[in-house]
């Protein structure tokens, strides 16, 4: 009746995901007015360790402190058992930090504003950028919370 073999196969994948829709938390419905703490300063905080799985909880919002000047500003984070956004995690703008991990799971908000116009773009070798490196063969599985 006209439909394409590519057609029956759009209706047959979508069907078989129907399952997979991706609700906001309502833990998560005011974030946009959630204050952010700086990175530095939740790790302390929360006695968080890198070994194990760094997962920033619903509700709540930081702020990797990796602009200029700021306490994170040109390091290496690795995250050893991966990374698990259901809150907000905020990248700002002018950002330099290389993140080393197994995944990154975003359940919540990942949020990398542009820089601001008239930024001159950074290469490889020089400038401030954000580099995530994901490594491991194992697999991952996802359970969401």
């Amino acid at each position: 009746s006209g439909r394409s073999l590519m057609g029956e196969m759009d209706m047959d994948q979508e069907m078989e995901h129907s399952h997979m829709h991706y609700v906001q938390s309502s833990c998560n419905a005011m974030l946009d007015m959630a204050t952010c703490v700086n990175w530095s300063l939740w790790v302390d905080t929360n006695n968080i360790t890198m070994s194990s799985e760094v997962k920033i909880p619903c509700g709540e919002c930081v702020t990797l402190d990796a602009g200029p000047g700021q306490d994170l500003a040109g390091l290496t984070l690795e995250f050893e058992e991966g990374l698990n956004i259901v809150g907000k995690l905020v990248i700002p703008s002018g950002a330099d930090i290389q993140l080393l991990t197994k995944y990154v799971f975003v359940q919540g908000l990942l949020e990398m504003p542009p820089p601001t116009a008239g930024t001159p773009i950074s290469s490889e070798d020089s400038g401030p950028k954000v580099k995530i490196t994901l490594y491991g063969t194992e697999e991952v599985i996802f359970n969401p919370d």
